[in-house]
């Protein structure tokens, strides 16, 4: 793989990583209520994610062939996937207490269209 081409790989895994802390947080915030310490936000995951994506795609965009920049990546990538997994999680099960008999077949499977299933803390 050629320098260029691994730069914009990572910068690629960067903006992913990005967008998926921005869903996180806009679904943090509708579900605000649900949340009731910094620990049920899972806050260490808000900090290590843009800080290992930044790292990261810095690393790897300079130094392509050191796997360090890669990893960081990974690790960066992993968690805002499970952090958007759980916060889209979170907001479905309120959205089922609220509602216990909706109708959830529907629902959107990806984490950024769940933000619309999440009207009920409104």
């Amino acid at each position: 793989m050629s320098a260029r081409a691994a730069a914009r790989l990572a910068w690629g895994i960067g903006l992913f990583c990005a967008a998926c802390v921005v869903a996180s947080l806009v679904l943090l915030a509708i579900d605000w209520k649900a949340i009731d310490s910094p620990g049920t936000a899972l806050l260490p995951y808000f900090l290590a994610a843009p800080v290992s994506g930044i790292l990261g795609v810095l690393i790897a965009t300079r130094r392509p062939s050191q796997p360090i920049g890669w990893f960081l990546l990974a690790i960066a990538a992993f968690n805002v996937v499970s952090l958007t997994a759980d916060f889209a999680a979170v907001c479905i099960a309120v959205q089922l207490l609220v509602d216990p008999h909706a109708d959830t077949s529907s629902a959107p499977a990806s984490a950024a269209a769940s933000a619309t299933v999440c009207n009920c803390c409104c």
